[in-house]
């Protein structure tokens, strides 16, 4: 730690303070008026804007953090809006971090001797034109340019501005859409198959396919239904195989579909809330046996 000597009767009141290195930071303390001001590397304990570039760093992973506890599923390509909302919003603000607090201007005053407290009927104030040690003539315009030109320094800049604007802006949107998702996107749900296996064309028997009341709230339901042979080693009966889906909720519509061994079917849940059975029986060949080999469901809204 180094810093400059006292004279030989104490400190000096007129010499201004002195500078206190650490390593490789430089510590600059001063007084202004009735305000102290230190100066640690680039940052100022007096600069007003020193935390707000950090802000929209902050909401960025406030956002993500959100979103990863709270994440509906579904797939992937429905999150665009949010995934371009983060990451640009991320982006911005580690610019507007980087850019870091507003340069202030140099202060073109010199050393100022304090006011002494003791003399109350002086109010002369440094800088006050008829304070003797206020700097006179050029010395203060020149004192008064530099003060204007810290106080327009001292705020934040335009680009700044729009970066921590555009990033918080950002990260909203990709909440927003992430809340989109969750109310409207596509839902996978795991579907019960009930009923023995296999199933063969001269058995009247069916399985029914449930859907949990657990599930989200949507307006449609899609089913994907594969349907294979027992059997393997045996001749297959798949390409001659359908199975009929009858929706035993009711407002459940259509009321019945047919579909391939390994089809689509969509129903309309109109406003149901609440479990979902759909009946499975098969056409297929005699002597054909069957099992469902897969069966998941998905809900949906328009």
């Amino acid at each position: 730690m180094t810093g400059a000597p006292d004279g030989p009767d104490g400190p000096d009141p007129d010499r201004p303070p002195a500078a206190t290195s650490y390593g490789d930071r430089t510590i600059n303390g001063g007084t202004f008026g009735d305000r102290s001001t230190f100066n640690f590397g680039n940052w100022r304990t007096d600069e007003p804007f020193t935390i707000v570039p950090l802000l929209p760093l902050l909401a960025v992973v406030t956002a993500a953090v959100y979103a990863a506890l709270t994440w509906p599923g579904g797939p992937q390509g429905q999150y665009l809006w949010f995934y371009l909302g983060v990451s640009s919003a991320f982006t911005l603000s580690v610019l507007c971090a980087a850019a870091g607090p507003a340069p202030r201007g140099p202060d073109l005053r010199g050393p100022q001797k304090p006011r002494d407290p003791r003399n109350a009927r002086d109010p002369q104030k440094p800088g006050d034109p008829r304070d003797p040690r206020a700097p006179q003539g050029p010395a203060r315009a020149a004192g008064a340019a530099g003060a204007a030109g810290a106080t327009a320094l001292s705020k934040p800049s335009t680009v700044r501005v729009l970066l921590l604007s555009g990033a918080l802006v950002l990260a909203l949107l990709g909440l927003t859409g992430l809340e989109d998702v969750r109310r409207n996107g596509q839902v996978a749900v795991a579907i019960t198959v009930l009923g023995a296996q296999p199933l063969v064309d001269s058995e009247p028997d069916k399985w029914t396919l449930v859907v949990p009341a657990s599930a989200p709230a949507r307006d449609h339901l899609r089913i994907l239904l594969t349907v294979a042979d027992d059997d393997p080693t045996t001749p297959t009966c798949v390409h001659r195989t359908e199975a009929i889906l009858k929706a035993t909720t009711p407002g459940v519509t259509p009321h019945e579909q047919r579909v391939p061994a390994q089809g689509v079917a969509r129903f309309d849940l109109g406003g149901h809330r609440g479990e979902v059975t759909v009946d499975v029986t098969l056409d297929t060949r005699t002597n054909c046996a069957m099992r469902v080999a897969h069966a998941s469901g998905t809900l949906f809204n328009d």
